[in-house]
């Protein structure tokens, strides 16, 4: 799913991509709600089979998927934060629009509560610790960040990963 995003917002975007994209979202977003149920719920690997199989539009080989996963709800909050005070005033008068700010912050919600309840590990667990930021961050401007829907500077590169350890 973070790819499908990616392909979408990217400033890269074009109408093959969008088509792409748009399709897998759609058949992603009920599926992973219901793949997520069914985790929780403790229910066995047959009981999210029709979810699973919906998600592989969104499927990714690991670690770079798993990677993708940690740092999905940390780069979402950033990105809609970015855009938010870069952004021209919308249709309402103001960039900071407060409807609009409520749906960003359910959206950041939503992914932050999935990432919980698909137990997607933290950067830790892969070894990492905190003073390798540095380091990340510095090797962070490869082909997805050129295409980013906002450029991020060093020090939002490094909250997010900070937010994912």
């Amino acid at each position: 799913m973070t790819q499908l995003l990616e392909a979408s917002t990217s400033t890269g975007a074009s109408p093959f991509t969008d088509a792409v994209a748009r399709t897998g979202l759609e058949a992603a977003a009920g599926a992973l709600a219901a793949w997520t149920a069914a985790a929780t719920a403790g229910a066995p690997d047959e009981a999210s089979a029709a979810a699973r199989a919906r998600m592989s539009w969104a499927a990714f080989p690991v670690p770079h998927g798993t990677g993708c996963g940690i740092l999905l709800a940390a780069t979402t909050r950033t990105n809609l934060a970015a855009l938010a005070a870069r952004a021209p005033p919308t249709r309402h008068g103001s960039s900071t629009c407060g409807g609009c700010e409520a749906a960003r912050e359910a959206l950041a919600a939503t992914l932050a509560r999935w990432r919980t309840d698909l137990r997607v590990p933290r950067l830790a667990d892969f070894g990492a610790v905190p003073g390798d930021v540095p380091g990340l961050v510095a090797e962070s401007r490869g082909s997805s960040m050129r295409t980013n829907p906002v450029p991020l500077s060093d020090a939002e590169i490094a909250a997010i990963l900070a937010a994912c350890f």
